[in-house]
């Protein structure tokens, strides 16, 4: 029997059948963000698996209506995601002062905590209608552009937003 070999321009393995013809047979490339897992008609793989938490600030308009979105469809699709407002946590277990919260969205998730665009993609990724948008900012070329974007400019417009909120209601 012939061994499995690589066409040399492309990316397509050719596995000999039986009859001694070539067939191609798609290689499979690793993706660049892991999907996730596929949901049975139980949901008995949702007890086994570790809630991932969105920390998030409560405070900010913006912030809080794009995150309700998000645990509506979490919870339509009784998905494996916590939703907490930055006041209702414990900032010190996370090594996380409240103006530090404030700054980005944060994600615990498998024991690790993630801020800004890695957060945004962990949050995407567990969301079958978000992983799109993961695995495309997970891209090498479009990921340190919306870090860029995220952290030089939305971030800090939406922390300097929530400063004066906060000078406002104490004065």
């Amino acid at each position: 029997m012939q061994k499995p070999t690589k066409h040399a321009y492309s990316n397509v393995l050719y596995v000999p059948k039986l009859s001694g013809t070539l067939s191609a047979a798609p290689q499979k490339e690793p993706a660049p963000f892991a999907a996730p897992p596929v949901k049975t008609e139980s949901q008995d793989y949702l007890l086994y698996m570790e809630k991932t938490e969105i920390i998030y600030n409560g405070s900010c308009p913006i912030c809080s209506r794009e995150v309700n979105g998000y645990a509506r469809y979490a919870q339509a699709k009784a998905l494996p995601l916590t939703f907490t407002d930055l006041t209702a946590t414990d900032l010190d277990a996370l090594g996380l002062t409240p103006d530090e919260a404030a700054k980005r969205l944060h994600v615990l998730h498998e024991g690790k905590l993630l801020a800004g665009v890695d957060a945004f993609v962990i949050l995407w990724g567990e969301m079958p209608r978000f992983c799109w948008l993961a695995r495309l900012v997970a891209l090498p070329v479009i990921h340190p552009i919306a870090v860029f974007i995220y952290d030089r400019i939305l971030a800090p417009l939406l922390f300097g937003m929530h400063k004066r909120r906060q000078a406002r209601a104490a004065s």
